[in-house]
């Protein structure tokens, strides 16, 4: 069933952290059940979301022709300033011109359960707009702070610097002209401007560096789709 028109995945970034050499959501992910970050979560969204937009810009070719094998029906945008913009332009790129559709926007570099990403689809397609949290584990994670005395539960603010139990996901559903504010470096940022909002919970691994990578091989084989 599809509760969103679209989804925008991004996968245009360096990852130079991991320093593999290609985009992260090309890696091979998983000790028992392998598969490709790219593969998994296109997969997924098939299930949830009408069109699946992916941005590509460092080796953008590796993804090209991934996609002309595999993944026929996905819409490719190009960030050929990949080395000099970030999240928030790539996003800028892709969503410009679907006016106020309410979209999807997830990171390529994630694994996520297929029970906790149709719940926050399903839950974000029923109101403005939905950030995703989820249990911290990243090494230099955004915090966040929650109020939960409401008659929904709200994200409140976001804390750069100042661990908390919850982080930021860098997934979020809303407007697609949101990015037509560019005068903010980050997603998060963006959205600071918007809260109070509602928040979904993800169950996530994010691979930023090495030790993430082990980690998201674990949690692959825990979690088929």
């Amino acid at each position: 069933m599809f509760y969103l028109k679209y989804a925008i995945i991004t996968a245009a970034g360096l990852g130079s952290r991991l320093g593999h050499g290609i985009p992260k959501c090309m890696l091979t992910v998983g000790n028992e059940n392998k598969t490709i970050l790219l593969d998994r979560l296109i997969t997924q969204l098939h299930n949830f979301v009408e069109n699946i937009i992916v941005i590509v810009g460092y080796r953008e070719d590796l993804i090209v022709r991934h996609c002309e094998m595999y993944h026929r029906n996905i819409i490719l945008i190009r960030n050929p300033m990949y080395r000099e913009t970030n999240t928030a332009y790539s996003y800028w790129l892709a969503s410009k011109h679907l006016g106020c559709e309410k979209v999807l926007f997830i990171d390529g570099d994630v694994v996520v359960t297929t029970q906790s990403l149709e719940a926050f689809i399903r839950q974000g397609a029923s109101c403005d707009m939905l950030i995703g949290i989820t249990p911290t584990s990243s090494e230099n994670p955004i915090g966040i702070v929650l109020d939960q005395g409401q008659e929904f539960d709200l994200i409140k603010g976001f804390k750069k610097k100042e661990a908390t139990s919850m982080e930021w996901a860098n997934t979020f559903i809303g407007l697609a002209n949101i990015f037509d504010k560019k005068e903010k470096n980050y997603v998060f940022e963006l959205l600071d401007d918007y809260l109070p909002q509602r928040y979904g919970i993800l169950l996530l691994s994010e691979v930023d560096t090495l030790q993430d990578l082990e980690k998201t091989n674990a949690f692959v084989d825990e979690n088929p789709i």
